[in-house]
């Protein structure tokens, strides 16, 4: 009653914006019975939090979500040890998604390389 919560065009939860705590912004995440929340003052916010699975479909989610030098770094690494690439970049997109609301179609648009260890995934630029 106090949080006056409203949903946005994406389906993201929010503050109400004509509320006293407008300035404010949340995300959650959740995996097993580890749960995680930030709150922030005037800026957007996503939180995500994953349990690393060696037989989560890593490769077939990386294919169609990915940008092109994502799925380059997870093709240059070994297959047992793909979900260790995997799972850093699906959870920084994940915490860009709720951060932005803007859905799933920003996945493979969005290039996460940059931001992570690329270095221990083998990346080669140039």
């Amino acid at each position: 009653e106090l949080l006056p919560l409203v949903t946005g065009l994406n389906g993201k939860p929010g503050l109400d914006p004509e509320s006293d705590f407008h300035e404010l912004s949340f995300s959650l995440s959740h995996t097993d019975l580890t749960v995680s929340m930030v709150v922030i003052k005037n800026y957007r916010i996503g939180i995500d939090i994953t349990k690393p699975d060696p037989l989560y479909p890593s490769d077939e989610i990386s294919g169609y979500l990915f940008t092109p030098l994502e799925r380059h770094v997870m093709r240059e690494t070994e297959p047992a040890q793909r979900y260790q690439v995997f799972f850093p970049i699906w959870t920084l997109k994940e915490a860009i998604v709720k951060a932005t609301g803007d859905g799933i179609r920003l996945m493979n648009t969005t290039d996460v390389t940059p931001v992570i260890a690329v270095s221990s995934m083998h990346l080669c630029t140039g």
